[in-house]
């Protein structure tokens, strides 16, 4: 089993100050990752870019 492991996402977050921050994960964990996401936007100053790779494509 998987854990995102959100308090040392929070963790860097608040320590590295970005100005914005993409989030990322395997297909069964997308729902994981966009609770994540809205998470991160409700206790940041910005919002998050949710990316979902699609199988296939080519990754730069």
């Amino acid at each position: 089993m998987i854990i995102i492991d959100e308090e040392k996402i929070f963790d860097i977050i608040e320590t590295r100050k970005p100005v914005s921050v993409a989030l990322n994960g395997p297909d069964g964990l997308l729902p994981k990752v966009q609770d994540l996401a809205l998470r991160i936007g409700k206790n940041m100053e910005f919002q998050p870019i949710f990316l979902q790779i699609l199988p296939g494509a080519p990754v730069i």
